[in-house]
């Protein structure tokens, strides 16, 4: 077994976007996100959530998380999934269609509380002709509920 987490997680995010690109504005992200129970098995987490930037952009995503347990208090998060983008004047990532994937490293206080540092990737995936791609990193704080 990968985890022995509760069923529902709630949490909130906020970090930066566009922050391995030397050449572009990085901006301020926030998000807030809804995790459910494991599925199957195979012990997918199902969440769905929306970012939002400082410079307007916005991104309403669902995907699945796979946790992985290091030891009594760390998880490290895999997970993947599909979102609608609504591109700003600060970033335009070619397409309303944007997949996310990433990493998340997380401390688990008491069976109740996570927090950690998470880095995603977010691309078109080729939808478009202009498929730049972009990264983020953010301080995740989870709590069960």
């Amino acid at each position: 077994m990968a985890t022995d987490h509760p069923p529902t997680w709630w949490g909130i995010s906020a970090g930066q976007i566009n922050v391995f690109r030397d050449n572009q504005l990085k901006n301020n992200l926030y998000g807030i996100e809804l995790r459910f129970s494991p599925m199957f098995s195979l012990e997918l987490i199902p969440s769905v959530g929306f970012q939002w930037g400082d410079a307007g952009f916005n991104y309403l995503y669902s995907d699945l998380k796979y946790p992985v347990k290091l030891n009594e208090q760390w998880y490290l998060t895999i997970g993947s999934g599909i979102g609608l983008y609504e591109e700003s004047r600060f970033l335009d990532l070619g397409h309303t269609i944007e997949f996310r994937s990433g990493l998340e490293l997380l401390y688990e206080f008491n069976k109740q509380q996570q927090l950690g540092l998470g880095v995603h990737h977010y691309s078109n995936s080729r939808l478009s002709s202009q498929n730049p791609g972009t990264e983020s990193v953010t301080l995740i704080f989870l709590q069960h509920f």
